[in-house]
């Protein structure tokens, strides 16, 4: 399973910890984690045991392996590692977020340099058309709701009176950002 979106650099990290866990303990790589589970992990970035069981779903693995994991990934995405480029980690809010509160910062860095701003419903539809988001008809309006392939990013939901609301997990925010600078939609 190839995921064109995981971060190499990360990925090789995550390999290399496992490895090392590998030789510590003297275990199979598919007990720890396999290759394909490294990079669903290097593609979605959970620093969170929540956000860690919706990209894995591997309680018991989580509970031997788990902390080194979200560790290395959480200094990763805080640029505290060498060579780490935090260009779009500076967006990524650690709370979850709407979209619009995402895109609050990366606009005010695309308006100086003359680029028009990015409307959260245009991002909204870009995800929808990836297959992470589907609009559902409600009693008196459509609303959009992760699909399962938005849940394993960190697309989550919370609840309102009127529609439930999308919000972004810090990891499911950098998994947006860093589609929006493959897009080009983001300045370097």
């Amino acid at each position: 399973m190839q995921h064109e979106n995981h971060n190499e650099e990360l990925l090789e990290r995550l390999i290399a910890l496992r490895d090392k866990i590998l030789d510590t303990w003297g275990t199979d790589d598919d007990v720890v984690y396999t290759d394909e589970q490294l990079e669903m992990l290097s593609l979605s970035c959970p620093v969170t045991e929540d956000e860690f069981m919706r990209a894995l779903f591997d309680r018991k693995r989580f509970l031997w392996y788990g902390d080194a994991f979200t560790g290395l990934i959480g200094d990763y995405l805080d640029g505290s590692l060498a060579g780490q480029d935090t260009s779009l980690t500076r967006y990524v809010q650690e709370e979850t977020v709407t979209m619009g509160k995402l895109l609050e910062a990366v606009n005010a860095k695309r308006s100086p340099l003359g680029m028009e701003k990015l409307e959260p419903i245009k991002v909204s539809q870009l995800l929808m058309e990836m297959g992470y988001l589907e609009s559902v008809r409600g009693a008196t309006q459509n609303y959009r709701l992760p699909t399962d392939k938005g849940k394993e990013i960190g697309i989550e939901t919370v609840e309102r009176p009127d529609y439930p609301m999308v919000v972004y997990s810090p990891s499911a925010q950098l998994f947006v950002l860093k589609l929006l600078q493959k897009k080009g939609l983001l300045p370097d």
